[in-house]
């Protein structure tokens, strides 16, 4: 909801609830930092596409977007592919 109205001085609490231990708290401040554009956090939030939560993986897929901070959403699935291709 912070993200909502735009309250960028809450961004780093945002960043916080990335490492909350509900899934419902990620999801939220990753969609937070997208709707806030918060490119500078785009790092953290990418951290959240290998999160346990499959909510919390697609929030942080479409933040990613929302910022313009696809290239990293390309960049992590290649990497998951070479893993899982070496583990055959």
């Amino acid at each position: 909801a912070l993200g909502l109205v735009g309250a960028k001085e809450y961004t780093p609490s945002l960043v916080a609830l990335l490492k909350s231990k509900s899934a419902y708290d990620r999801s939220g401040a990753a969609y937070g930092l997208g709707f806030l554009n918060a490119k500078t956090h785009a790092g953290a939030i990418a951290k959240l596409l290998d999160d346990e939560d499959e909510l919390v993986r697609e929030v942080a897929k479409e933040s990613l977007k929302m910022i313009g901070a696809g290239d990293l959403l390309k960049s992590r699935s290649s990497r998951r592919n070479k893993r899982v291709q070496g583990e055959r």
